[in-house]
């Protein structure tokens, strides 16, 4: 499937689409035909300044507004037609953050009230009587949630209510029979696929003071009986779910949840993350790959990578915490021998002080309870001549979350 051609001239021979659909329409369907994983960045690029250049007052009428909105549609009826991880996706996703990057397109103007506006408006599942203009094929929903995740995964976007809609349908509430229930997994995989980095550092900060209308809007489903928004909970919850609705899906359906699984256990292993409110966003376009495979990964091994995305670029204790994450690292791996796995770290809060001779910074650590005596016992082997402080910040199904300061004399 993620080979197949796309092919663009049905939304044109339908008529459900406007002079700038077709427009958008005639700029992806020549790059859709020559786009490789070595052209992609290039091509998308191109795309961009393509898009910029037809897509004008100039040439279209109506107000910029209006065009803004005819393009994200004519984008998002392409979109519909893309299937997860396919190298159209891919492109996609590139030109809208190269559109993000210039003034005019700067945060892609209305596309999350357009984007709304497919969420309430689309049928979930086939529209037998065609009454529906809107309707979304099964197929067409898991692309728009495929696209959306991978979207939101860079970072461009910020929508959170999306993920939390998905998951919820999905996942929190009795399943609908055949294929409904079946696209609404498969849905809900997706995001976890394509976005669980993002997803789980939400689910880690747990904003508890909600305003009233994001609690409502992120509420939990009726399966789910812990608090509304993103949290370590549902996260566990998620998990569990996925296991249970393997069994009753379609074959198909059942490998998207296996590699959402697969997702969430690669995303949960050891990694340092900057905790500023201005931390970059994680591109986790760099290894397609991974995505190729269905299998998002955490890009920002400390081990691995030199500047850690820029988490402790500029700081001078950056050869502590590279040292921090080692301990960790070789504590997780260890505690792993059952195929469980410790969780490890998943965040670094900036250092909250120092002084000529001491040095503290906050970790937190999330950790499966039956692996918390080893992996204590670890982390005090491999540290000699450092103290550790830990406690409980949090309990969530099966793991907690410990809290660990530590100090250098």
């Amino acid at each position: 499937m993620v080979d197949d051609k796309i092919i663009l001239q049905p939304l044109i021979d339908d008529g459900i689409v406007d002079d700038i659909g077709e427009e958008m329409i005639s700029i992806f369907q020549l790059t859709f035909d020559s786009v490789s994983e070595a052209t992609v960045d290039e091509e998308a690029k191109r795309v961009a300044l393509e898009v910029q250049k037809r897509i004008t007052t100039e040439h279209h009428k109506g107000s910029q507004e209006y065009i803004f909105e005819s393009t994200w549609e004519g984008l998002l009826d392409i979109v519909q037609l893309v299937p997860p991880r396919h190298i159209a996706q891919l492109l996609l996703v590139k030109t809208l953050i190269e559109l993000d990057a210039t003034p005019t397109w700067k945060d892609l103007p209305i596309l999350g009230q357009v984007m709304r506006d497919r969420w309430t408006g689309a049928f979930f599942g086939p529209d037998p009587d065609n009454e529906n203009e809107g309707a979304c094929t099964p197929s067409g929903w898991v692309n728009l949630n495929s696209f959306l995740a991978l979207l939101f995964a860079s970072g461009v976007v910020r929508w959170q209510n999306f993920p939390v809609w998905e998951l919820r349908e999905g996942l929190e509430e009795e399943l609908s029979p055949g294929e409904v229930a079946d696209c609404g997994v498969a849905a809900a995989s997706e995001w976890l696929i394509q976005a669980a980095p993002a997803l789980l550092r939400l689910c880690l900060i747990d904003e508890d003071d909600l305003d009233e209308p994001i609690r409502r809007s992120n509420r939990a489903g009726s399966l789910f009986k812990g608090n509304p928004g993103l949290n370590l909970e549902r996260w566990g919850f998620w998990k569990r779910r996925l296991g249970e609705v393997r069994g009753t899906v379609s074959e198909e359906t059942a490998l998207s949840v296996d590699k959402a699984l697969e997702s969430m256990k690669k995303t949960a292993r050891v990694q340092l993350v900057r905790s500023s409110e201005a931390e970059p966003a994680v591109d986790p376009l760099a290894h397609q790959a991974d995505i190729d495979e269905g299998v998002q990964q955490e890009h920002q091994h400390l081990h691995e990578h030199d500047d850690a995305d820029g988490a402790l670029q500029g700081h001078d204790q950056a050869e502590d915490a590279a040292e921090d994450v080692e301990h960790v690292d070789g504590a997780a791996q260890t505690t792993n021998k059952d195929g469980s796995g410790a969780c490890g770290t998943l965040r670094a809060l900036r250092a909250q002080g120092e002084r000529q001779y001491e040095r503290v910074r906050r970790l937190e650590f999330i950790v499966p309870v039956p692996h918390i005596a080893d992996y204590l016992q670890l982390v005090k082997f491999r540290t000699q001549g450092v103290r550790y402080r830990f406690h409980v910040k949090a309990r969530a199904v099966d793991m907690l979350v410990l809290g660990r300061v530590l100090e250098r004399g």
